[in-house]
């Protein structure tokens, strides 16, 4: 009965220490996975400071193209209806024209996507 109750106490120790493992492995598949997650949180954080800069970047172009198109469409409106007051007619203000409507549409394209 004692060598049976010896085998029972070894067992015993044996599943605990067995426990221990089992339990400290788990600890250091959480530190992997904290490491794994902690520097891909450090590289998204790093592409959406970059996203972002770029965004302001990309607007602040978009405004000034913006402007810079109105301000040539304006000119190709006073353009086209002093041709007309004259009797003539120039397809060069077609072509300006079919350009300025060109970047109005991309920007609105443009501004669409980055919103």
């Amino acid at each position: 009965m004692n060598t049976l109750q010896n085998v029972y106490d070894k067992l015993a120790d044996k599943t605990e220490l067995a426990k221990h493992e089992v339990e400290l492995g788990l600890i250091q598949e959480l530190e992997s996975s904290s490491k794994k997650n902690n520097d891909l949180l450090n590289e998204l954080d790093k592409e959406l400071t970059n996203f972002f800069s770029l965004k302001t970047r990309i607007t602040g172009m978009s405004a000034r193209l913006l402007r810079d198109n109105n301000a040539i469409t304006e000119k190709i409106y006073k353009a086209t209806k002093a041709t007309k007051e004259l009797g003539l007619d120039s397809p060069e203000l077609f072509k300006y024209s079919k350009f300025a409507s060109d970047i109005s549409l991309f920007l609105k394209e443009t501004t669409n996507k980055i919103k």
